[in-house]
């Protein structure tokens, strides 16, 4: 399967392959960063991911996203370029019909859109029944000539959730470990959106997640996104 999403990139797209194994080395995951459950690195070019033999993204995107558990690649999130509501609805239109994703939803949210400019929600399509699972969403890009930008993610969450049942022996590992400060080194905040007026990162999950709050206070549960 393939996904398109304009403006169409020449230059030689980065390639990820995820057919015959998911492990952490077949992607930049930053050294110092390898305790960690998550990374993200800016592309603003062309990628193609191979996830199964039968299902492969190949488009432009601002952004990508991994999630590993157990040196494993469980979650891929590919974040859009900035779109107007027309391009984001037919970009999200050839995502659902490669990907085989229920349209009507599509169709309210653009009609909301339209009735109610910026104030509509976010939509959200999920396809859990799928291997690997499917969400795509379109969200808010926070800029007036293009509002709305794609968010669409590919994950094995039932995988990674059987595998929690049962977590690997040794050290205890958290998403994030606020117990010894809050520097925002702490959750990977892209380096774009550190600096003000942008003060806030949000981040879609759909997974449990660890937090180490205080020395003496945790968090774990299953979350869809975090916002810091």
């Amino acid at each position: 399967m393939r996904s398109e999403n304009p403006p169409e990139d020449t230059s030689s797209p980065l390639t990820w392959d995820f057919t015959r194994s998911r492990d952490i080395s077949l992607v930049p995951w930053p050294r110092d960063q390898m305790g960690s459950l998550s990374c993200s690195r800016d592309v603003n070019g062309s990628v193609i991911v191979r996830f199964t033999e039968s299902r492969t993204f190949q488009g432009v995107i601002e952004r990508v996203g991994f999630t590993q558990y157990g040196g494993k690649v469980v979650n891929v999130e590919l974040s859009f370029p900035k779109q107007t509501l027309d391009d984001v609805v037919k970009s999200a239109d050839a995502i659902a019909t490669d990907w085989s994703l229920k349209k009507e939803k599509i169709e309210r949210w653009q009609a909301d859109a339209r009735a109610r400019g910026y104030r509509a929600g976010r939509l959200s399509i999920t396809k859990a029944d799928a291997t690997p699972q499917l969400t795509l969403e379109i969200v808010k890009s926070f800029n007036k000539e293009q509002p709305y930008a794609i968010e669409f993610q590919v994950g094995w969450v039932k995988e990674t959730a059987a595998a929690m049942q049962n977590p690997l022996e040794g050290e205890m590992k958290y998403d994030w470990d606020f117990s010894q400060g809050h520097d925002v080194t702490t959750v990977s905040w892209p380096k774009e959106k550190r600096p003000n007026p942008d003060p806030f990162y949000d981040l879609t999950l759909e997974r449990e997640v660890r937090v180490k709050i205080t020395p003496e206070r945790e968090f774990r549960s299953y979350v869809r996104r975090v916002t810091f």
